[in-house]
C-alpha cells in the first residue's frame, strides 16, 4: 500500500512539473508566503555559510534561481524542463543524487522537494554527498501546519495529504519537525 502511495505522490509530481511549471507560482498565496520565509531565513542565518563554500548543490533548484545562491551553484532537479534555462544545470532525483559522495560544501533542499520524495532515501542521499563539515538547509512541509489543524493529518510523523498547488490537485507528504529532525539525527547531521 505505501507503494502505491508513493507512486501517486511521484505522479503528481510529474504532473504538476515535468512540463516546466514554475515551481513558485506568483499567483498561489501559499507559495508566496512559503518562497518569502525561505528567502528571510537564508538572508538572515545562511549568507555567512554560503559565502565561503566553494560548491553549492540545490536539489529540487525548479526553474527559479534564488539571489541568496553563490554563482558556483549546481542547480539539479528530477525535470529537465525544470532546470534547462539554468546555469550549471543536473538533472536527477535526489533519492539518488548523481554525483560522488563528500562534493558539496552546502547543499540546499528547499521548498516542497522533500515532500515528493522518500524523505529517509531523500535525506541519506544529502547526507552522502555533503562533506564531512558541510552543511545541509533543509525545508519541507509540515503536519503540524495550520492547515492540517483538526484532521487525521495533524502532527503525524509522515502522512499522505491531498491538496491544491497553483490551482491544480496535487498529493504530497507532509512529516512532523520531530520525525524530520530525528531522521537527520539519526544519519549523523548535527541541528542548528
Amino acid at each position: 500500500m505505501a507503494d502505491s502511495r508513493g507512486e501517486e505522490v511521484r505522479q503528481s509530481a510529474l504532473a504538476l512539473y515535468s512540463d516546466g511549471q514554475k515551481i513558485w507560482d506568483p499567483s498561489d498565496a501559499w507559495n508566496v508566503h512559503k518562497r518569502t520565509g525561505i528567502e528571510a531565513f537564508a538572508f538572515r542565518y545562511c549568507l555567512e555559510i554560503l559565502s565561503g563554500a566553494e560548491s553549492v548543490l540545490n536539489v529540487g533548484a525548479g526553474s527559479d534561481l534564488y539571489s541568496w545562491l553563490p554563482p558556483c551553484t549546481i542547480n539539479s532537479d528530477l525535470y529537465f524542463e525544470q532546470v534547462r534555462r539554468l546555469p550549471r544545470a543536473v538533472v536527477g532525483d535526489v533519492g539518488q543524487l548523481p554525483f560522488f559522495s563528500s562534493t558539496f560544501d552546502v547543499i540546499v533542499c528547499v521548498g516542497s522537494v522533500l515532500n515528493y520524495a522518500s524523505l529517509l532515501e531523500a535525506l541519506a542521499e544529502i547526507h552522502r554527498c555533503v562533506r564531512l563539515g558541510g552543511h545541509a538547509i533543509i525545508h519541507f512541509e509540515s503536519s503540524n501546519s495550520f492547515e492540517h489543524w483538526f484532521s487525521m493529518h495533524w502532527n503525524r510523523a509522515i502522512t499522505l495529504v491531498s491538496t491544491v498547488n497553483a490551482g491544480r490537485e496535487d498529493k504530497i507528504w507532509v512529516y512532523s519537525p520531530r520525525f524530520v529532525l530525528g531522521t537527520l539525527e539519526n544519519l549523523g547531521f548535527r541541528i542548528k
